[in-house]
This record gives structure tokens, C-alpha cells and sequence, in this order.
């Protein structure tokens, strides 16, 4: 039987380096698989620490990895043909253990995970790998500069975020988007899904799946057609999609739209994709409602200037006022403390919308909260493994809730457009 005592007994400390030729695996007496040399009934590294070895065609180092008694022990590493890291991690007798880092082609992290005792356990992380383009532009940049490969640092953009027990998920789960060029952004600007597993690693309590970060705001017409221009996720960019929102809805016959139905302005992600509308071309004023619920006589245009700087400065009089009056203090109306608010009205009189709020509230954004606001997509409930409601939020701006009883889906329209 080996001792592992012998590799450190006085003549046992010399590294023994060999190559792959002629290597293969056998199983000993016991059903251990372990490596050997051809025709040697002696394990590789039997009897003194082996480091396994292979290079490229180039000469360039391929891989090292240590041996005792045939098994696999201590730190190993792999590598790329241009000599960036490749793989990494350590063995201890044959069992994966410690941090396992795996590398892409421009050196970018692709992920990390931890071991104990050939088990996963304690945090996971993945990453996203650079693209063909990222990757070239990586290499050309190092040729240009005349640098080394590996002199220029690569930023590793991280996608999931894991937590590992006895090779089972536990506790809280978080993914995230991947940044595309965006600059300043926190990790919760970029989170994509979170949740939480129970000890067994089954998903419990609430899980969330968001929209993307808003990447434009482009006006879709009645036909659910977008426009060309994609515009700013600023104030600056939502006064222009309104303005362009009015004007293409005008210059529509009305044969080619005989429902009437608006043109709206839509906040979309870096892909074009839809995430919700911020804005409707059927919102012909604006006006403050009071505490009291009284819509106050004056009328604003519907535009962002007009909205930003004669309805809120209107609607912040009116706080003022009723934080000076002796009733400013009123009852709940409908179970919400009662707030003085912009509201859009249709040709009708009509409230389609409120666009602002004294009162902060979930059920409604203030217009300019709209455009970088993380929105829920995706809102499931879990017990033990079994998902007991989701909620969907589709981009059109309906919530569309499912319960673990088919008989009973509801579908309702939240406050805003």
C-alpha cells in the first residue's frame, strides 16, 4: 500500500517529469482508476512526486499536472497555444479541490468554481466570453502597442452568481446582463434574474426576471411598426420620441388606421427588443389633480417641456400649499394615501395616465423614472421546487398573472400605459 508519508522521507523530494507518451489508465486491485506507464505495474508518481507534461507543435507548454500514486495531486495548469491561461486549479489525491479558474481566449475569466472533496461547494461564478470581434481587436491592439500577450488587462463581465453546498445550490442565485459597451453600469443596473434554493437546492420564495437596461426610446406606430430613429434613454431623447410620437400619428390617414389607435413611444434594449411604453399619442393634455382628487382648471400641452416645467412646478405648488394648510393631512381613499398628481388626458377628459406623484407608489412611475426603471419581466413564487404563482409583464404594458390552479388565470391592466 503507498504512503504518502514516502514523498517527504530524505530522496523522496525530487519531482519526477514526465510526458504523456506511452501513459494510460488502469484500475489497481481495489477498482481505482490510476495512471500508469505502459507496461509498468506501478502507478506514475508511486514513489516520488510526478509532474505530467505535454507542449504545443510550437514548443509552447500545454499542460502540467502533478501525480502521486497515479492520481492526480496539487496545483495543475493548462494553457493556450499563445501562452495565456487556459485552466487551473488543484487535486488532492485525485479529488478536485480549492478554486478551478478556466480562462478565454484574451485571458478574460470564464469562470470560477470551488471544490471540496470532488464536490462543488461555496460560491460559483460564470462569465461572459469576449466575442470573434472583442477577441481581434484584443490581439490587434497588442500587436499595435507592441506589447506581450497578457500585458493588457481584460475586463471579465460577470453572468452568474451562485452559491454551492455538497455539489447542490444553495441560498441566493443572482444572473446578469451582459454590459455591451456600456460604461458606469453597478451590477444591479445589469441583473437579469434572481432567486433563492433551499438546503435540497430547490427553489423557494420569490424569483425575479427583469427587462434589460433601457439601450433607446423609439416610437411604434398603430400598426406595431417601429420608426427609424432610436433616441437617447434621456429627457432629451423622450422630448424628441414625443414630439416624433404626435407627428407620425398626424400624418396617418385615417383609412390606414380606422380603430384610431395610438402611435407610443417605447423604451427598447440594445437588441431593439420592446421593454414598455412610457407614452401615448392618444394623450392630448395634462393636468394636477389635487389631494382632494379635483382636477385643477389649467391644461398643458402634451410634450416634455410643458410637463416638466409648468405641470411639475404646478403640481409642487399644490404640495406646498397643502403642507400649510391646516388639512393637509386626509383620509385613504381606495386603501392609498390620497397625493397630488399630473395626470394625461385623452380628447375624452379621459385619465390614460398618471405622470407624476407626490407620493412615491409601486403601482406608478413619474414619466422620466420610466426610462432607465428595472422592470420586472418575469415574477414567480416557489415552495419546495413548485411554483406556486408567476406574474408576467409583457412589454405592451398588461401583467398577465398565472396561478398553480389553471382554472383561475387573471389577467388585469396595471396603472400605467
Amino acid at each position: 500500500m503507498f504512503s504518502w508519508a514516502l514523498l517527504f522521507l530524505p530522496g523522496c523530494s525530487k519531482e519526477e517529469i514526465v510526458t504523456t507518451e506511452k501513459l494510460e489508465y488502469r484500475k489497481d486491485k481495489n477498482g481505482v482508476v490510476r495512471l500508469y506507464s505502459a507496461g509498468n505495474d506501478d502507478p506514475v508518481g508511486r514513489w516520488k512526486f510526478a509532474r505530467v507534461t505535454e507542449n504545443y507543435p510550437s514548443g509552447q507548454k500545454k499542460f502540467e499536472i502533478g501525480i502521486v500514486d497515479g492520481l492526480r495531486h496539487g496545483s495543475f495548469f493548462f494553457w493556450q497555444p499563445n501562452g495565456l491561461k487556459k485552466l487551473t486549479g488543484s487535486f488532492e489525491k485525485g479529488k478536485r479541490e480549492g478554486t478551478f479558474t478556466s480562462y478565454g481566449r484574451a485571458g478574460e475569466i470564464l469562470y470560477q468554481k470551488n471544490y471540496f472533496e470532488d464536490e462543488l461547494e461555496g460560491n460559483l461564478s460564470l462569465y461572459y466570453s469576449l466575442t470573434n470581434a472583442e477577441v481581434f481587436r484584443y490581439f490587434e491592439k497588442t500587436r499595435e502597442e507592441g506589447l506581450e500577450v497578457g500585458d493588457i488587462p481584460v475586463t471579465s463581465n460577470i453572468r452568474l452568481e451562485a452559491t454551492f453546498s455538497k455539489g447542490i445550490p444553495v441560498g441566493p442565485y443572482r444572473t446578469y446582463y451582459h454590459p455591451r459597451g456600456q460604461t458606469g453600469l453597478s451590477r444591479e443596473d445589469l441583473l437579469e434574474e434572481e432567486g433563492r434554493f433551499d438546503e435540497k437546492g430547490r427553489l423557494i420564495g420569490n424569483q425575479v426576471c427583469y427587462y434589460p437596461r433601457t439601450g433607446g426610446l423609439i416610437v411604434y406606430l398603430p400598426d406595431d411598426k417601429p420608426l427609424e430613429t432610436v433616441h437617447e434613454p434621456n429627457a432629451y431623447g423622450l422630448s424628441k420620441a414625443i414630439d416624433e410620437c404626435y407627428l407620425a400619428i398626424s400624418e396617418i390617414p385615417a383609412y390606414r388606421n380606422p380603430q384610431n389607435l395610438p402611435a407610443k413611444v417605447y423604451c427598447i434594449d440594445h437588441r431593439g427588443g420592446k421593454i414598455a411604453p412610457v407614452w401615448s399619442s392618444e394623450i392630448t393634455e395634462l393636468a394636477v389633480r389635487d389631494n382632494r382628487g379635483n382636477i385643477l382648471p389649467d391644461r398643458y400641452d402634451p410634450n416634455f417641456e410643458s410637463y416638466r416645467d409648468q405641470a411639475v412646478k404646478k403640481a409642487k405648488d399644490v404640495v406646498l400649499s397643502s403642507d400649510l394648510s391646516n388639512n393637509s393631512i386626509l383620509p385613504a381613499i381606495n386603501g392609498k394615501i390620497p397625493a397630488v398628481e399630473i395626470i394625461a388626458l385623452n380628447n375624452k377628459g379621459e385619465i390614460r395616465d398618471i405622470l407624476w406623484s407626490s407620493i412615491s407608489r409601486k403601482d406608478s412611475l413619474d414619466l422620466e423614472q420610466r426610462i432607465l426603471q428595472k422592470r420586472k419581466r418575469i415574477h414567480r413564487s416557489w415552495d419546495a421546487g413548485d411554483a406556486t404563482t408567476s406574474v408576467w409583464s409583457i412589454s405592451s404594458g398588461l401583467n398577465l398573472i398565472i396561478r398553480e390552479d389553471s382554472k383561475d388565470p387573471a389577467i388585469f391592466l396595471p396603472s400605467q400605459l
